[in-house]
């Protein structure tokens, strides 16, 4: 890649000039190295700080800043992006395909191709966390635009990653996720004993999000999380496996298949593609994008086929009123969105047989099962805080001292000593029989061991031969009391 480097900045372009007062401005300058070297754990060659081998050449880093449009700098503006005395820097063998100018030392030439074992002490990384730094972090995270008084007062707020980047999201469409997505929900609400402000931060992760979008999650979690002075609760959901506490969150909650560009509003007659929506009971009620065929109906739901202009809603003859009701709530909702113009159909039970158009969409006539198959409503909810306190519990020591992500057994049962965690180590905690998990981070831990605490729940929780979409509760040194009451 010689006379360009490949960084993640904000903007299409930025001039010489631009970097430059980058450089001269602290809270800039220390935003921009965490976003980086996020980025650095997220896509770096090399085994990263969470342990994920993947070594690396040009070609591929080059494919990585290809694949996320980032922007090419000239050199003389990549020179100063990151000054040498950045807060955040790594290795040169987790760089790539950053500008050299992030490590002291090092050159083009070097931040290719080195893949030595990475543990977070042996970067500047881990001294970070006093006084200072942790008021440049918070100053830092609320530089962000998209972040503008998040927290400030009770509410909902809900943000998508787009290319490495959160966008907040509009009212309107709270409760609508893509499977191709990821997202970060802040819920503001008041404690009634003391009327102070508390937050749980969520962030939904859709079945079909890439690493850069699971891993910018997290990232930027963590970054609201330095905002509120490590007082919210954080909870990783996954598609199809939510938290009970995520699902009442929204009266209705729609799941629909791609990205945020296949939304609703926009119908060419011509070019539109059919969906089949699944509407169903929880915690709360969930609309489900099924595939597109008879087999995925049956009587015990209610479905909307969305075929553009043309919308039919299907109340199975074993649907309660509820389900109905909400139904017809998102069924409206839908026709609204397309300006009035599509046509509408309520089909109840038995009826759907004599609906010949209704049938040609879903591809034939066929079968109506009583009920919804085993798995077709996903998990149940789980609360995690009340299967906490039964089954037996694992008390795992996560740690990368070893240059690679370890997860060790420490103690196990119905009742686990508190004195088995130390304050610098993060530790993870199975509960319900393995239904739920608890990590926390020690009050001594830095940065970025919270990061990786976040980022990498995926290799944490197969580690301890946990589920990948099991709910994850995650309590920072501020909100420790949860954790300490599973040692109650």
């Amino acid at each position: 890649m010689p006379g360009t480097t490949d960084v993640q900045s904000r903007g299409a372009r930025q001039s010489e000039t631009e970097c430059r007062a980058l450089r001269a401005a602290p809270v800039a300058r220390h935003w921009y190295g965490l976003r980086c070297c996020a980025r650095a754990l997220i896509r770096g060659g090399g085994t990263c700080a969470g342990g994920v081998s993947a070594a690396p050449t040009p070609t591929a880093a080059a494919s990585h800043a290809d694949s996320l449009s980032l922007p090419r700098l000239p050199p003389a503006a990549a020179s100063c992006v990151i000054p040498w005395l950045a807060p955040y820097a790594f290795p040169s063998s987790h760089l790539a395909p950053l500008p050299p100018c992030c490590i002291p030392g090092t050159s083009a030439a070097t931040t290719m191709g080195m893949t030595d074992a990475l543990k977070f002490e042996d970067s500047n990384l881990a001294g970070v966390g006093g006084e200072t730094d942790a008021a440049l972090r918070k100053s830092a995270a609320e530089s962000e635009e998209s972040f503008t008084g998040a927290g400030a007062g009770p509410g909902l707020e809900v943000w998508r990653i787009e290319k490495f980047e959160p966008t907040r999201t509009d009212a309107s469409e709270h409760g609508t996720f893509y499977s191709g997505d990821a997202y970060i929900v802040l819920h503001t609400y008041v404690v009634e004993e003391t009327d102070a402000l508390a937050w749980n931060l969520h962030f939904w992760l859709g079945k079909d999000s890439t690493q850069d979008e699971r891993g910018a999650s997290a990232f930027f979690t963590v970054a609201i999380d330095d905002m509120l002075n490590g007082a919210p609760v954080q909870y990783r959901e996954t598609e199809g496996h939510e938290s009970s506490a995520f699902m009442k969150l929204f009266p209705v909650m729609r799941t629909l298949e791609g990205g945020v560009a296949s939304g609703f509003t926009k119908v060419e007659p011509e070019s539109y593609t059919p969906r089949l929506l699944h509407v169903f009971k929880t915690v709360s009620v969930k609309v489900k994008q099924v595939p597109l065929s008879a087999a995925s109906l049956n009587h015990g739901d209610a479905f909307i086929l969305d075929g553009g202009l043309k919308l039919w809603q299907f109340n199975g003859s074993g649907c309660g009123p509820f389900e109905r009701r909400r139904a017809s709530e998102v069924f409206e909702s839908i026709k609204e969105e397309r300006d009035g113009e599509a046509d509408d159909t309520v089909i109840d039970g038995d009826e759907v047989d004599g609906m010949d158009d209704f049938w040609a969409i879903l591809g034939g006539k066929g079968d109506i099962a009583a009920e919804a198959p085993e798995g077709a409503h996903g998990s149940p909810p789980v609360d995690p805080d009340a299967v906490a306190g039964s089954g037996a519990k694992k008390l795992y020591k996560v740690s990368d001292s070893t240059g690679e992500l370890g997860v060790e057994l420490v103690a196990e049962g119905d009742a686990i000593d508190a004195s088995a965690v130390t304050p610098d180590d993060v530790w993870l905690m199975l509960v319900g029989d393995g239904a739920a998990a608890f990590m926390y981070a020690g009050a001594k831990c830095s940065r970025s061991e919270r990061f990786m605490m976040a980022a990498q729940q995926d290799k944490i929780l197969e580690g301890a031969g946990a589920d990948a979409w099991t709910p994850v509760t995650t309590c920072a040194s501020g909100t420790s009391a949860k954790w300490n009451a599973l040692f109650a």
